[in-house]
């Protein structure tokens, strides 16, 4: 202390010249949390911290937290809790807690905090290689790469609806086609995302508990029946649906709904690694679920239905939606009378949809 002044009734302690000691306090690292290759996060990417008395900066693969240890994080009978939020182009935002302890050792190092990529799409046709004839029907899958064991990766038929929680749990279950004088109903009226009733044009057979499939085989999703309205009490008049829960996709006028049969929970019961967010495709699981279809269950929200894999619709044209969770995903093609394709694509974050093409032969 230099001096001190009074004024209105307060002292002041003036310390002049006094240099400003900035002291490391807090760094960890950050990286991208691909399950097949996790790389750090290049800089720059922002990094925020709700303490005023520190300063947040990145660097590559990592971040820190710096400040004047006479005033910042004094008080070392006591700990903090700091609120740190990381934004980087391409990834999902991340807030995150920062515990200092009691008498702590500066610097205090955090363990990795993992980003996530922003969903990107695939598209494409496959042809047959001596013709160039479209191939309608072929089914691609998610086959790869192996990661550590337990885990494995799945392609869902579309994208999540919702971020899923800690408890949620995968399952496979089997489908058996109703029995019904038409055992395909059409939708008669267009639905868009998020309604959870639509007209059907006949509703014989219908119950609660069955699953509808909507839409042709190469943009096929499911919804779950709640009630069927006994309005006309002609069942095989037009009449409302209700679903379990708000559709996940918009279905059209005149698309195929066909109704199937929910079998029992069937194999080992799967749980996500790590955080799985709405509009991903792609699934890491700590096991390998069987069964027609993947019956998602998530706490107190309604279950959710996904197949598996995507198929190429009359022209050979493909879309995959919600490319995540790995860099070089493996793909594998199959269609009848055609030899089977694997490749290795190597995903190309920057662009919102890439193109691949595939050649198959008899």
């Amino acid at each position: 202390m230099d001096a001190q002044v009074l004024s209105n009734g307060h002292v002041y302690d003036v310390i002049n010249e006094r240099s400003t000691i900035w002291q490391l306090m807090v760094f960890g690292g950050v990286i991208d949390d691909c399950a097949d290759e996790p790389l750090p996060v290049a800089a720059p990417f922002r990094v925020t911290v709700n303490e005023p008395l520190l300063r947040a900066s990145s660097h590559v693969g990592h971040f820190a937290l710096a400040g004047d240890p006479d005033v910042a994080l004094s008080d070392h009978t006591i700990p903090y809790t700091l609120d740190v939020g990381i934004v980087s182009s391409g990834f999902h935002d991340l807030d995150l807690t920062v515990n200092v302890p009691v008498s702590p050792v500066f610097p205090v190092e955090m363990i990795d905090t993992a980003l996530r990529r922003l969903p990107v799409g695939l598209s494409g046709r496959v042809i047959e290689l001596a013709t160039g004839i479209p191939v309608s029907g072929t089914r691609i899958e998610l086959v790869g790469p192996t990661l550590t064991n337990p885990q494995t990766a799945i392609l869902l038929s579309s994208p999540l609806a919702r971020s899923l929680g800690a408890t949620a749990s995968v399952r496979g279950r089997s489908l058996t086609p109703v029995a019904s004088a038409a055992p395909i109903k059409a939708v008669k009226q267009e639905t868009p995302v998020g309604a959870n009733e639509m007209l059907l044009d006949n509703r014989e057979d219908l119950a609660a508990n069955q699953l509808l499939r909507f839409g042709p085989e190469h943009r096929a999703h499911f919804a779950q029946i709640q009630s069927v309205s006994p309005s006309p009490a002609n069942l095989s008049l037009p009449g409302m649906v209700t679903l379990t829960a708000p559709l996940a996709r918009g279905v059209r006028v005149d698309d195929p709904a066909a109704p199937f049969t929910l079998g029992a929970p069937a194999g080992v019961s799967a749980s996500p690694v790590g955080q799985a967010y709405a509009g991903e495709a792609v699934l890491v699981l700590d096991a390998l679920p069987v069964g027609d279809v993947l019956d998602i269950t998530d706490a107190a929200q309604p279950p959710a239905f996904h197949g598996r894999g995507v198929v190429s619709d009359a022209s050979g044209r493909y879309l995959i939606q919600g490319l995540s969770r790995l860099r070089r995903p493996v793909l594998r093609a199959t269609a009848a009378g055609f030899n089977a394709l694997t490749r290795t694509v190597p995903i190309r974050w920057s662009e919102p949809l890439s193109t691949l093409d595939w050649r198959m032969a008899p």
